[in-house]
């Protein structure tokens, strides 16, 4: 069997691994787009590889543009849907904080585009360069919410095996392969060729391992919202800052 197939093959059978244990521990209820975002990327795996060889490059090259577009703004719609179920209290009680993960994104996407217009190829569509830039900025959120995620199981007792920390880990991993693709990229030699080819799907297959051991098990009884009250989090946040204040004083 040639290896391109095997290769195909591994990626959608994983996913469709990871789509029957959502099913099973009914998580799909919770994780919509998470769940629907596997359901894309089997398709996408299978159009990617079908344009690739059966059609032109042109044909690829929009094809594999246009995926690459669709799964980053899953990803963002996966992020966005675990960070409000997480802080579904203070989004209750604060209208100000509904802002607060789209106000990110326009933040994030700001110095990804400004960075790659620097470093940008000049023979490069713009098209592309916006596609990369986003595909920058959402890296940056995914690593961003990893970061709040794990400062809440580290000083907020969220429990770490809850599904919503999982998938964030999942996409954190993925972020990784990217920046590191795309940081070698800037790089024109044959290295850079191999890596940029390897790393994002190597980084996939991790992050799909992982889901699979999370959604393996049932999630602990204790939820996964915030257990913590809004003001109670707040007034934990300005003691750890008084703490920092008095560090940097000394």
């Amino acid at each position: 069997m040639d290896s391109s197939i095997i290769w195909l093959l591994i990626g959608p059978i994983l996913e469709g691994c990871l789509v029957a244990l959502l099913v099973k521990r009914k998580a799909y209820r919770e994780f919509h787009f998470f769940f629907w975002f596997l359901i894309f990327s089997i398709a996408a795996e299978i159009l990617r590889y079908t344009t690739q060889h059966h059609f032109t490059r042109k044909t690829y090259f929009w094809t594999y543009w246009s995926t690459a577009f669709l799964y980053d703004t899953f990803n963002l719609l996966v992020l966005y849907e675990v960070f409000r179920r997480t802080f579904r209290e203070f989004y209750r009680r604060f209208s100000w904080f509904r802002l607060l993960f789209p106000g990110a994104v326009i933040l994030a996407l700001i110095p990804a585009l400004l960075f790659h217009m620097a470093f940008r190829n000049p023979h490069e569509l713009r098209g592309i360069t916006l596609l990369f830039s986003f595909e920058i900025a959402v890296d940056l959120i995914e690593l961003s919410l990893f970061a709040v995620f794990f400062l809440l199981v580290k000083f907020f007792a969220l429990p770490w095996r809850n599904y919503a920390f999982g998938v964030v880990l999942g996409f954190a991993l993925l972020s990784i392969g990217s920046w590191g693709a795309y940081w070698l990229r800037l790089e024109p030699s044959l290295s850079y060729r191999i890596f940029f080819r390897y790393i994002p799907a190597i980084s996939y297959f991790c992050a799909l391992l992982l889901w699979l051991a999370v959604f393996n098990r049932p999630e602990p009884n204790t939820g996964w919202a915030l257990k913590v009250k809004p003001e109670e989090l707040l007034q934990e946040l300005r003691e750890y800052g008084k703490i920092l204040a008095a560090i940097r004083r000394r």
